[in-house]
This record gives structure tokens, sequence and C-alpha cells, in this order.
């Protein structure tokens, strides 16, 4: 287990960052983080679980989750991609779910999925 220090009751807990090194011969590449829970023989694998924090006691927001993909001053952007693996021979493959939760007093988050312009005459997909 990786972990911050504890806050005391009115301090902020440390953050944790995990980066690989840069590249700048232009001839290599930065390295790759890679998360993957073993392989098991007769039973179930583990599952990997991401949660952001939440806010106690308090009117501020509980924490956000963000992926963005890689940038290229010259090409293109890095493709994002979220599947799941194909089912065994008596199974199915796994659900993709993507949901806004629940609330008591506000309006539940929307769904928004939008396509970024093409500013050099291309099409926007």
């Amino acid at each position: 287990m990786i972990a911050s220090a504890k806050a005391g009751h009115e301090g902020s807990s440390g953050a944790l960052t995990l980066t690989t090194g840069a590249s700048n011969s232009g001839l290599g590449t930065s390295g790759s983080i890679n998360l993957q829970t073993g392989n098991v023989f007769g039973g179930a694998t583990g599952g990997i679980s991401m949660a952001a924090g939440t806010a106690t006691d308090t009117v501020e927001k509980g924490g956000s989750i963000a992926f963005t993909t890689g940038h290229s001053e010259w090409s293109s952007s890095g493709s994002f991609s979220v599947q799941t693996a194909n089912g065994g021979a008596k199974g199915d493959s796994g659900e993709v779910s993507i949901r806004t939760g629940n609330t008591e007093s506000g309006k539940s988050g929307p769904l928004l999925f939008e396509s970024g312009s093409a500013a050099g005459g291309g099409s926007s997909g």
C-alpha cells in the first residue's frame, strides 16, 4: 500500500504522484504506467477501483477524476479507449456502464459526449 500522511483536524493530506521520466533525445519514449491485477487459476481475479474522496460535514464538492490523453505539438493527440475483454467459451463479455449519481435536492449531472472542433479545415468526428 502506498499512502500519503494523514492530515490533522484542519490540515491537508499529502498528494501522491506516480510519473515516469521524460525522454528528451528525440529518439526515445517516456516510460509507461501499467496497472494490472494478477492472474488466477480456479478463482476470480481482483479488480481495479478508483474513487475520489468524499467531502463530509462541509459544503465543498467531492473529489473529481479526470483522464486526459497525451498532447503532441506536431502530430495527433493520444487515443482514449474503454472496452471490456472478450467473454470465455461459456460466458459473456462484461458490460460498460456510464452513470451519473443520485441527488436528494439538486440535479443529477448530465452525460455529455462532444467532439472537438477542426480548425484546420478537417471534419470533426
